[in-house]
C-alpha cells in the first residue's frame, strides 16, 4: 500500500510548481515578450507533469488528491488532508499591461453650489459691437412742461415779393364833400331877430350838390345824405326885446330846428347841427342860421363877423 501522505505532499508540491510556472507562463504569453519556440517547450513540460502525476500514484486512483490536473473523468474524491501552514507570500509579479479604457459610467449627481469667489479684476473693454437694428417706436410720452422763451433771433431777410393778386369787386368810394361861407361885409353891423345871417363869401365850394345863395342867406342841397354843420359868430350885444341870453338855430326846409344859445352877450358863440336829409335835385331840402333870439344881436367890429361849414360824407 502507498503512503498516501507522502505522496499527497509529492502530488502539492509538484502541482504548485505547475501552477506557479504556468502562471508565469501565461503572463508572458499576454505580455507577448516570448518567442512560439518558448512558448511550445512550456507546453511540452506541463504535458510531462500530468504524466508524472499518473506515474507516481500508479494510476491508482485512490491515492488522487482530486487536483482535476490530470483531467481522468472518474477518480472519486479522497479524504481531506489537513491544513498545513500557510506559506509565505509569493513574489509580487510584473504589474501587467494597462487596459483599455473601460465605458464612461453614469454622471453623478449635482453637487452643492460652491461658495461665490472674490469678484475678479474688470477685464479690458471690449470692442464696440456693430449698431443693431432700431426697434419699434414707443408710445407718444406726456407733454412736458412749456420752457422758458428763447432769445429773439436776428431778423430774416426780406422774402421775396409775392404775386399779385385776384383783383377785388369794387368797393364804395367814399368822398368827404362840403362848403364853407363867411360873413365879411363890415358894413353889416347886426341881424334882426327871426332872420338869416347874410353869409357874402363862398370860402370853398367841393360838393356839387351842395349851394348857396348870398341874398336870401339859403344853403340848397339836392341829394340825400348825412351831413354835419359847425357854425360860429361874433356876437356885441342885444338891442330890444326881453331876452338875455342869445340863441341862433339851423332852420331847414324838412322842418329842423337846432338851436345854440350863449348868455355872454359879447364874444364868440358857436353851434353845431348833424341832419339827415332826403333831396334831390327836382326836390332839394334848403337851410339857414337864424337869430331865435327876440332881439336884434349886434356883430362885433371884426374881419370875419360869422362862418359856417357844411360837409357830407358820400359813399
Amino acid at each position: 500500500m502507498i503512503n498516501d501522505k507522502y505522496f499527497q505532499d509529492k502530488i502539492d508540491k509538484h502541482l504548485r510548481k505547475i501552477h506557479i510556472h504556468k502562471k508565469h507562463h501565461h503572463s508572458e504569453c499576454d505580455d507577448k515578450k516570448h518567442e512560439g519556440e518558448h512558448h511550445r517547450k512550456h507546453h511540452q513540460e506541463h504535458d510531462k507533469s500530468k504524466e508524472a502525476c499518473k506515474i507516481i500514484i500508479n494510476n491508482n486512483c485512490e491515492s488522487c488528491a482530486g487536483c482535476n490536473r490530470c483531467k481522468y473523468p472518474n477518480c472519486p474524491t479522497g479524504a481531506t488532508g489537513a491544513t498545513e501552514a500557510t506559506g509565505a507570500t509569493g513574489v509580487t509579479g510584473v504589474t501587467g499591461a494597462t487596459g483599455d479604457t473601460g465605458a464612461t459610467g453614469d454622471t453623478g449627481a449635482t453637487g452643492d453650489t460652491g461658495v461665490t469667489g472674490d469678484t475678479g479684476a474688470t477685464g479690458i473693454t471690449g470692442a464696440t459691437g456693430t449698431t443693431g437694428i432700431t426697434g419699434a417706436t414707443g408710445a407718444t410720452g406726456d407733454t412736458g412742461v412749456t420752457g422758458d422763451t428763447g432769445a429773439t433771433g436776428s431778423t430774416g431777410d426780406t422774402g421775396a415779393t409775392g404775386a399779385t393778386g385776384v383783383t377785388g369787386e369794387n368797393g364804395f368810394t367814399t368822398q368827404l364833400r362840403g362848403m364853407e361861407i363867411q360873413l365879411q361885409n363890415s358894413e353889416i353891423i347886426s341881424v334882426a331877430s327871426a332872420s338869416p345871417v347874410l353869409f357874402d363869401s363862398t370860402i370853398n365850394s367841393l360838393s356839387p350838390f351842395i349851394s348857396y345863395n348870398s341874398i336870401n342867406g339859403e344853403v340848397t342841397i339836392t341829394q340825400s345824405g348825412v351831413f354835419y354843420i359847425n357854425w360860429w359868430i361874433a356876437a356885441d350885444g342885444i338891442g330890444g326885446g326881453v331876452d338875455t341870453i342869445i340863441t341862433f338855430a339851423i332852420v331847414t326846409s324838412a322842418g329842423d330846428n337846432i338851436k345854440a344859445s350863449t348868455p355872454i352877450q359879447t364874444g364868440q358863440m358857436s353851434g353845431n347841427a348833424l341832419i339827415s336829409v332826403i333831396a334831390s335835385p327836382g326836390l332839394p331840402v334848403t337851410l339857414q342860421l337864424v337869430n331865435s333870439t327876440d332881439g336884434t344881436i349886434g356883430f362885433g367890429s371884426t374881419p370875419i363877423k360869422a362862418d359856417l361849414i357844411i360837409v357830407n360824407v358820400t359813399f
